[in-house]
């Protein structure tokens, strides 16, 4: 055949009228052509990931931001017993991943948990029924303890408290000062965890009483926490910081002496120095470690800089000097250049001065009373385990803990349970929606609204709550900045671009057609939220 032949057949074929089908999609069934299927499912939002208690936060944002402000309390309680106490002193580990953070301001998380967490407390639900048969005992009752019986009780187990102090709430009642956490919020908050459990205080637990409350209990949490100080010079004037702010809790006031230096880098070392400072101390903190090495939360450190507290780096005390002969009144502390070596705190032979101060308070870390022995049905949780955290971390630790508890009495062997599994709502996708992952071209720019705080020449000799709280009118503003990540909001952005029409909106779901999507992969381009991914036909 000649090359003009072919030309003209071509030509022909062109100009005749085109194939086509003349049946509907009802028939012509295009989900066929399909190599690449969306699936359409709700994913973790990273400030979930990163959240220790596993809470939900772009379901509950969701509600609140739709005005449902009770479906939105509850959503977080259901994973949170403390959430007026966490929306207070947590360190909120989810600022630092929100999206919203990437585009122009993270939602300010934690003031939208206290202003749910207060709701609460004046909206509660029903206390918990004992429905097992089994008995539980807590030994402690601190955030760790107190979270593991919560949600004890809420399984229907019948609970029982040990506690050693005269009050409940451990770090939260001794350890906290009121300017972060006012007595009655976390007084009415323990209330509500405790309802439908029993509650003995005063009781001293000891290895023997630990192991008989085990023989006659059907499973032990065992809490205590951390209450033994540690303190590297011994002598007159010289104190522990644990000691110095259970004594403030109590009302018993703080040692006599102007000038204090308070030696340690963590959060008792910045609570310490700075209720010392509020009850009229000049106050210094010392410590081995540099300003990034300091474990202290970023906020109570930068708070205490702004409160005019000085931070002195990369030296501790190392002998003790005092004005009369019988030791009585300190008058100097002697100072040696030290570093962080390995983890190590590492002391030189090097003087680094002298400084005048008439206390010594020490807050380098606190230690276990005692170390219990295993048995089956003994379980260990809070800072006994993981050493000095934050209280969200805590409860975190009761709160998994219960829900293997609950395993065990149910199967009768101790097993482990996955992070999402001990989650009591809705699940999430084991896909963490990262920004890459969101079309911001849907979001606008927005700025966080703002919360009170009291000036810092307000702070000096009372301890005024600093941070305040949003009303609920400003909650429910801020909880509409959030970007739900992960989470479909039914938007119908992915219906209004699918050229297939093979996207369903049927009461207030989404659903994806497969007779019909071609895969053209528009409605995962789409998707603000990255609830809509794209996976090989199988």
């Amino acid at each position: 055949m000649s090359e003009a032949t072919k030309q003209e057949e071509l030509l022909d074929i062109y100009e005749s009228p085109g194939v086509y089908s003349t049946t509907t999609t009802e028939v012509n069934i295009t989900g066929s052509w399909r190599f690449l299927r969306p699936i359409l499912e709700n994913n973790t939002a990273p400030c979930s990931a990163q959240c220790p208690c596993n809470i939900n936060m772009a379901e509950y944002m969701r509600y609140l931001g739709e005005g449902d402000i009770r479906t939105a309390a509850a959503i977080l309680r259901e994973e949170n017993p403390m959430p007026a106490i966490t929306g207070r002193i947590c360190p909120a580990f989810c600022h630092s991943e929100c999206n919203r953070g990437s585009f122009d301001e993270h939602i300010a998380i934690r003031q939208i948990e206290r202003t749910l967490g207060d709701y609460w407390l004046d909206h509660p639900d029903s206390a918990p029924e004992i429905r097992e048969n089994e008995k539980v005992a807590v030994v402690g009752a601190g955030p760790a303890g107190l979270s593991c019986a919560y949600f004890l009780a809420k399984f229907g187990y019948d609970v029982t408290i040990y506690e050693k102090n005269e009050k409940i709430g451990g770090v939260l009642t001794y350890g906290i000062p009121s300017y972060r956490l006012q007595a009655d919020i976390r007084d009415r908050e323990l209330k509500l965890i405790t309802r439908g459990i029993s509650v003995k205080t005063g009781m001293s637990i000891g290895e023997k009483e630990l192991y008989d409350i085990a023989d006659r209990y059907d499973a032990v949490f065992f809490a205590p926490g951390l209450w033994k100080d540690r303190v590297a010079l011994e002598g007159k004037c010289v104190y522990a910081g644990g000691e110095i702010l259970k004594d403030i809790a109590e009302g018993r006031g703080v040692p006599d002496g102007k000038k204090a230096i308070v030696v340690g880098a963590g959060n008792v070392a910045m609570d310490t120095a700075r209720s010392l400072q509020r009850l009229g101390k000049d106050v210094l903190i010392v410590c081995a470690e540099t300003s990034e090495q300091m474990p202290a939360f970023d906020e109570e450190i930068e708070q205490a800089l702004e409160e005019g507290i000085k931070i002195r780096h990369k030296e501790l005390p190392v002998k003790l000097v005092y004005e009369d002969e019988l030791g009585n009144k300190l008058s100097k502390i002697k100072m040696n250049r030290a570093h962080i070596e390995e983890g190590r705190v590492i002391v030189e032979n090097i003087s680094s001065g002298s400084i005048n101060a008439n206390l010594l308070i020490y807050a380098i870390g606190q230690e276990a009373i005692f170390k219990a022995q295993k048995k089956p049905n003994l379980f260990f949780g809070g800072d006994y385990v993981s050493g000095p955290s934050s209280a969200t971390a805590a409860v975190a630790s009761g709160k998994v803990t219960g829900f293997i508890i609950r395993e065990y009495l149910k199967k009768g062997r101790n097993i482990q349970v996955e992070p999402d599994s001990f989650r009591i709502g809705k699940k999430s996708g084991d896909v963490i929606i990262g920004f890459d992952k969101m079309n911001s071209f849907y979001f606008q720019k927005q700025k966080r609204v703002a919360w009170p705080v009291l000036p810092v020449g307000k702070r000096a000799g009372n301890f005024e709550e600093i941070i305040g709280s949003y009303s609920i009118e400003e909650a429910i503003e801020e909880a509409k900045r959030c970007f739900h990540c992960g989470s479909c909001d039914f938007c119908q952005a992915c219906w209004f671009f699918c050229p297939d029409v093979a996207i369903k909106t049927t009461s207030g779901e989404i659903s994806i057609d497969l007779d019909y999507c071609k895969g053209c992969g528009i409605c995962s381009t789409e998707c603000p939220r990255g609830v809509i991914t794209m996976k090989e036909e199988l």
